[in-house]
């Protein structure tokens, strides 16, 4: 592994780090700053499901990433990109909240895509 692919693929791994980190988060704190999040999904187990995908997403796509099953690394990770985004558009526009949790899910999103992908392209070199 050159330094270059190691560099990638560590910043992909953080991405992951961080999707895992916002699932715990929601699991534990969401409620409290965004009471209107249960109502919203329509129950709190749904609400408290959305964090436990995070953490499951999380975990997937660090393995994958380092390397110890195939998984679709890149195409998860534009979905929590645009599944991040759209929550802070929702927040922003029905509530008038910033959700800067989710604003940083989307950022890992892109941080793993983008990374993976060139960490793909420098060991393929």
């Amino acid at each position: 592994m050159s330094k270059q692919e190691a560099l990638y693929q560590s910043l992909a791994a953080s991405g992951a780090v961080l999707l895992t980190f916002n699932g715990i988060y929601h699991l534990f704190a969401a409620e409290a700053l965004f009471p209107w999040g249960p109502a919203f999904f329509g129950s709190a187990t749904i609400f408290n499901g959305i964090g436990v995908v995070a953490i499951v997403a999380g975990i997937l796509l660090l393995g994958a990433i380092l390397r110890f099953y195939l998984f679709p690394v890149i195409a998860v990770s534009l979905v929590t990109s645009i599944i991040g985004l759209a929550i802070v558009i929702l927040c922003e526009t029905l509530h008038g909240q910033f959700n800067v949790f989710a604003l940083s899910v989307a950022f890992a999103g892109i941080l793993m895509a983008y990374s993976y992908r060139k960490a793909a392209h420098q060991s393929a070199s």
